[in-house]
């Protein structure tokens, strides 16, 4: 159970970045040979925490300052690996909807600490439904 809960409180932080308004943020916390999804226009993979920062910051510039939740947080943990996986429901300041997404995340530990390597995020659908 503490493994679960260090995964969820590291992507937390990670996201408070994020829902600050700073997409650069979120990938900081990540290994150097960290590698991105999205289907947005990492359609295909990026590799490396310098080339994803660069497109975080191309891609996500004018990401609004906003609340979220993280739905449904699942630990899958094996030895030094574990899998995060979640609904990310942001809503504005105002409580407005906002797109929904879900993330996929792999964390490895690295010399006694846990690193994200690997993230995939996935615009819903039915993105406010």
């Amino acid at each position: 159970m503490e493994v679960e809960k260090t995964i969820i409180d590291l992507e937390k932080k990670a996201l408070k970045g994020w829902s600050g308004g700073n997409a650069k943020e979120y990938f900081k916390q990540g290994s150097d040979d960290y590698t991105y999804f999205d289907n947005l226009a990492a359609t295909e993979l990026v590799i490396g925490k310098e080339n994803i920062l660069k497109y975080a910051e191309e891609t996500f510039s004018d990401l609004p300052e906003h609340k979220y939740e993280m739905v449904g947080a699942h630990v899958q943990h094996y030895g030094k690996t574990a899998v995060l996986a979640y609904q990310y429901h942001p809503f504005s300041l105002e409580g407005e909807a906002l797109t929904k997404w879900t993330a996929t995340v792999v964390y490895v530990q690295i010399e006694g600490a846990f690193t994200a390597i690997h993230s995939h995020w996935t615009m819903l659908q039915n993105p406010t439904g």
